[in-house]
């Protein structure tokens, strides 16, 4: 898998993620539900090893731990 630097968690995707959150800082999912609940974790939607980019914020959702744990089937990647 590698080092999550080597995944491509760099700063500059950590200055993306804080400005992701800021931008929609409640979980995208549940708020579709009606739900309110603040995010926690900025999840790809295309899977970085299916070719998803990064950094691009039309490939990023604000969720909460429980939506991402569901979306990840548990894991965390």
């Amino acid at each position: 898998r590698g080092t999550a630097h080597q995944r491509g968690y760099t700063v500059r995707w950590r200055r993306v993620r804080e400005m992701k959150l800021k931008i929609a800082p409640l979980c995208e999912k549940c708020k579709r539900e009606g739900k309110v609940t603040a995010a926690e974790i900025v999840h790809h939607i295309k899977p970085i090893s299916q070719g998803g980019a990064v950094t691009d914020m039309g490939n990023l959702m604000s969720v909460c731990r429980h939506c991402h744990d569901v979306l990840h089937g548990g894991r965390h990647d």
